[in-house]
């Protein structure tokens, strides 16, 4: 998938995760919020080349589990497609949930290991509006109407 219209005017994110459904519910989200987009379902060379000519401000990138080998294709697309600084939501699929484990939570040896100031795990299901929140921080975008009102106030 490739976004369009002013794209060098919005920021924008690679989706890579290789569900169908989360990339569309993350399409149509992220779409509506006003970011431009570009999809691809594999953490290889597609992602990798993807990366690279589309320049992505942030990744949106799935995983059913963290560990080494996750830890090596996460690793090789930063350093692959140049994202050495670029920020990452993790995508967490979780198909049976820890009793007690929220939708934002993560389990304490996965934050020690993937979450530092440039990586968010999060664990499904989440909301649309806490991804949102998330990736407006990792790129210190205000939401719309903050962003209005704070340009409306005088000195």
């Amino acid at each position: 998938m490739q976004g369009t219209g002013q794209a060098n005017l919005r920021p924008r994110i690679l989706i890579v995760d290789d569900h169908p459904q989360i990339v569309r519910i993350l399409w149509d989200a992220l779409g509506r919020a006003g970011f431009d987009l570009r999809a691809v379902p594999t953490t290889g060379t597609r992602a990798v080349v993807q990366a690279r000519t589309f320049r992505p401000g942030l990744v949106c990138m799935g995983l059913t589990k963290l560990d080494g080998a996750f830890a090596q294709r996460l690793n090789h697309l930063r350093e692959a497609g140049n994202l050495e600084r670029t920020p990452f939501v993790l995508l967490r699929r979780d198909s049976a949930p820890d009793a007690g484990q929220t939708a934002q939570a993560v389990r304490a040896e996965d934050r020690e290991r993937f979450v530092d100031s440039r990586t968010r795990v999060l664990t499904s299901p989440f909301s649309p509006r806490y991804l949102l929140e998330e990736i407006r921080s990792l790129l210190a975008i205000r939401p719309a109407a903050e962003s209005i009102e704070s340009h409306s106030r005088f000195g």
